[in-house]
């Protein structure tokens, strides 16, 4: 019966009316096989994995149209699927995740990594995660549950080290501290604090496997461990912590899981990860046997530099997952078509080398502006390098059957990103800047060429004339984002160009237009929060919400300020006084994702 309803819970979110005819039957067999057979109105799926019947019956959909046919797959990973960032304060609603959830099983993925730095809550510490929207026990159980009628593995990501400063700014946390992103190494305070962590996630999910993080712990050691103890080998220190916090996953049955970048750091002069040497053979001899090794890297075209990290990875003989990533975390719009490129060379060097475990991450780093749903193209191109023969149609497919838009629909989300023709790398995001950069201040202006008005005015129209049944409200927000860069992007330099030269009638030509974009801004702001409750808890919208009256504010403030020039209140506008230096010294384009120095160079 469990298996009924979710068969007809996927049915529905595929489409009853195309299943109305059909007389479905299942069979389980022993292996790594998906097998649809169809004669007339007769269909028959075998499935190795639970997901893969789930993925048999969006093939039905796929294939709807023909009578007659019989698929064979075998499954080239041994597991694949998903990690969900709620922890970029966009914590996915309920509902929301479970939807995901049944996506992922619809594409034949077996596993969905839930990353919580601290967006669930433990009552030992009530400052852990407090007023952020996390997940109770009931609510991941709920997730569990879902996810195993689905054949979706829910596996606990936390972080055991790093990535904890949401945590560490509250002073009831402080005795934990390091800096201010790190945990402090040995302190007998701290394996209770990831103890009760890790028991929450026993008392939660059902997995044998945990993601303890551990990544990007650069400071680690170099603050009031440093005072306490000494400087120490930190390589040393890392494994040492790293085997404490194993013996308590241990404690709980878990098998951990970590990102391998810190091995890779700590041996570099300059924290590099990705890098041209192995492992120095005395830090291989440190890292714990029985852990996992999660290789990251959603950084590279060439399929030869994942060869080369994958190869230096198998050298320690741990075991290897591999996370690529749907770049969602450069500000409100993706970069799907490059993530695609990327993924596709990642995925290749995987299966050659036979890594038999994979995800694709869904990172929302710095305000988690993008949505959530971006990431279906690149999970369906994962599906299908697991199940198939590589194409863009195939993936089309798939995607065409899960959401009802196609591929290239999915593509012109990239829209703000590609005001330049030549070919740029994932985390190109003018769109991001040049929105929330300051008109008077024109930081980013010397990233700005003649062309960008006119190419963001054509992205408008071109997104305006999307329709979707799902993801309506996606296009349209970043349609209003375009809208108003189609005028703002080159607004500042206008401003100073006019200011210089006197040009009154200029300058009154500019008032205009930044009345027009602050009715944009309106616009802009009911839509993004529109997708936002659509996908996630209130918590955390108040940051976008603030951004949003920070820019309104301070383009105000640009309109008094050349009003009060043209009225003679003031003799000089010295904010347009000042030359405008490319951005921190680069020439090149430049990506840039942090709202904090997007805005001013003050503090």
């Amino acid at each position: 019966m469990k298996l009924q309803f979710s068969i007809q819970e996927a049915i529905k979110y595929l489409g009853e009316d195309l299943f109305s005819n059909l007389s479905l039957s299942y069979q389980k067999i022993d292996d790594n096989l998906l097998i649809v057979k169809r004669s007339g109105n007769d269909i028959d799926i075998q499935y190795g994995s639970l997901s893969y019947l789930f993925r048999g019956l969006t093939l039905v959909k796929e294939k709807i149209n023909e009578e007659s046919y019989s698929i064979n797959y075998r499954a080239k990973f041994q597991t694949s699927g998903l990690m969900l960032d709620c922890s970029r304060n966009g914590v996915m609603k309920n509902e929301k995740v479970k939807e995901m959830i049944l996506i992922s099983a619809l594409m034949g993925h077996n596993r969905l990594l839930l990353y919580t730095e601290d967006t669930f809550k433990l009552d030992k510490y009530p400052y852990f995660g407090y007023l952020r929207g996390g997940y109770s026990k009931e609510d991941i159980k709920e997730f569990v549950k879902y996810g195993e009628s689905f054949g979706v593995e829910l596996i606990p990501c936390i972080q055991t080290l790093g990535h904890l400063r949401q945590v560490l700014k509250w002073a009831p946390m402080g005795e934990l501290k390091d800096g201010p992103d790190t945990l402090l190494v040995d302190s007998p305070k701290v394996y209770e604090f990831i103890e009760e962590m890790i028991r929450f996630s026993r008392e939660c999910f059902n997995s044998k496997e945990i993601h303890i993080g551990m990544d990007e712990s650069v400071e680690m050691g170099l603050h009031r461990h440093l005072l306490q103890f000494g400087f120490q080998n930190r390589v040393e220190m890392f494994s040492r912590h790293l085997n404490k916090v194993k013996e308590i996953c241990n404690k709980y049955d878990f098998q951990p899981m970590i990102w391998s970048d810190m091995y890779f750091r700590l041996n570099s002069e300059n924290e590099e990860y990705y890098r041209d040497t192995p492992l120095p053979k005395e830090t291989i001899k440190l890292i714990p046997q029985d852990v996992k090794l999660v290789y990251w890297d959603y950084y590279h075209e060439d399929k030869e530099d994942y060869l080369r990290m994958i190869k230096y990875h198998k050298e320690t003989n741990n075991p290897i997952i591999f996370a690529g990533g749907s770049w969602r975390w450069m500000g409100f719009a993706p970069s799907i078509k490059r993530s695609i490129d990327y993924t596709k060379s990642a995925l290749e060097a995987c299966i050659s080398e036979e890594i038999n475990d994979v995800f694709i991450t869904a990172w929302g780093d710095d305000g988690n502006e993008c949505s959530f749903f971006t990431i279906i193209p690149v999970l369906a191109e994962a599906s299908i390098m697991n199940f198939d023969e590589y194409s863009l149609d195939k993936i089309d497919s798939l995607v065409k059957a899960i959401s009802n838009d196609g591929l290239h629909d999915f593509f012109k989300m990239d829209l703000p990103n590609l005001v330049l023709d030549k070919k740029m790398v994932p985390y190109y995001n003018p769109s991001k800047y040049l929105f929330y950069q300051d008109i008077l201040l024109g930081i980013f202006d010397s990233q700005v060429k003649e062309c960008f008005s006119r190419k963001y005015s054509e992205f408008t129209r071109i997104l305006r004339e999307i329709h979707s049944e799902k993801y309506q409200y996606i296009y349209e927000n970043i349609a209003n984002l375009s809208d108003i860069l189609a005028i703002k992007c080159d607004l500042g330099i206008k401003l100073r160009k006019a200011y210089k030269e006197n040009n009154i009638d200029k300058l009154k030509k500019i008032i205009d237009d930044i009345d027009a974009i602050l009715e944009k801004l309106d616009a802009f702001q009911k839509s993004f929060v529109r997708q936002w409750m659509i996908e996630c808890r209130p918590f955390g919208y108040e940051v976008i919400d603030g951004r949003l009256g920070f820019l309104k504010n301070r383009i105000i403030t640009a309109k008094e300020r050349i009003n009060d020039y043209l009225n003679g209140k003031i003799d000089a506008i010295e904010e347009l006084e000042s030359g405008v230096l490319p951005f921190d010294g680069r020439d090149d384009e430049v990506s840039w994702g942090y709202w904090i120095r997007i805005v001013s160079p003050s503090n």
